[in-house]
């Protein structure tokens, strides 16, 4: 069973997958991520979608350990160095 979530507006969704960053995202499609919160500390993963964008942006974070996709709010995950 998939969670509910608000819809993303159209054009953070524009902003998203062209790789543009506005102030309220800060991520973008594709990008590389460290998990900051949670069970999952520590882990790295890609970006690879935008599932909520108010109030605050949900991505899926695809793991890079293949144990699966995360949902994670902005506040849970940083651009990785790596």
């Amino acid at each position: 069973m998939n969670p509910k979530f608000e819809p993303v507006l159209p054009e953070d969704a524009d902003a998203f997958y062209e790789g543009k960053r506005t102030a309220r995202l800060l991520f973008a499609y594709n990008d590389h991520v460290l998990i900051k919160e949670g069970e999952r500390k520590g882990q790295l993963g890609w970006i690879v979608s935008l599932v909520e964008s108010m109030p605050e942006p949900r991505y899926t974070v695809e793991l890079c350990s293949g144990q699966g996709d995360l949902y994670l709010r902005t506040s849970e995950i940083e651009l990785s160095a790596e």
